[in-house]
């Protein structure tokens, strides 16, 4: 009894004694990039840390990035060979997560990476839809000069413009409306 009394308080002091070094365990890709810790996401993606670790939304670094608008990250990002248009499980691209929250600089980036500027998601949203959606009057001038389709529908069958209306976005409807009038000339 006592030969195996021993052990397992050795054992039980070991744990506890390393238990606030396994605590403090060092922050993955997905918690750097999502942080905005740009010296942690060199050294990691230095150590060739996966590119992909997921969310339980099946977001990426790349998609974590983009929705806070930190645009040296989805660089350095996509320079270490993300996918620019890899999908979360709703099917969103790291495009929707920067229009929905309107970062300009990330859309521009994302976009001269050569981003699927209509790609929609699993309910056929596109990234236009979410910065209508979200009020991101910026984000959808952006957008729309990069050629985005105002036509296009989600899955229920509602258009950016339905968006805007709905959401009470008067500006950006109106926006939408002189598009299509002066696309129809």
């Amino acid at each position: 009894m006592k030969k195996i009394a021993l052990p397992l308080i050795l054992a039980q002091g070991l744990i506890l004694l390393f238990m606030p070094l396994l605590s403090q365990a060092s922050p993955t890709l997905l918690d750097a990039a999502n942080q905005g810790e740009i010296r942690q996401v060199k050294k990691l993606l230095q150590a060739a840390a996966p590119l992909y670790p997921l969310t339980r939304s099946g977001e990426t670094p790349l998609h974590r990035a983009a929705y806070h608008g930190y645009r040296e990250i989805v660089s350095l990002l996509l320079n270490a060979g993300s996918e620019v248009d890899i999908t979360s499980r709703p099917g969103e691209t790291a495009l929707h997560k920067a229009a929905q929250s309107g970062h300009l600089d990330v859309i521009q980036k994302l976009l001269d990476a050569g981003a699927d500027i209509n790609r929609r998601s699993e309910y056929g949203i596109t990234p236009l839809q979410k910065a209508v959606a979200n009020g991101q009057i910026d984000a959808v001038k952006l957008l729309l000069g990069w050629g985005a389709d105002p036509a296009l529908q989600d899955d229920l069958g509602i258009t950016p413009l339905q968006y805007a209306e709905m959401g009470g976005e008067s500006e950006i409807a109106e926006l939408l409306e002189s598009y299509f009038t002066s696309t129809q000339r």
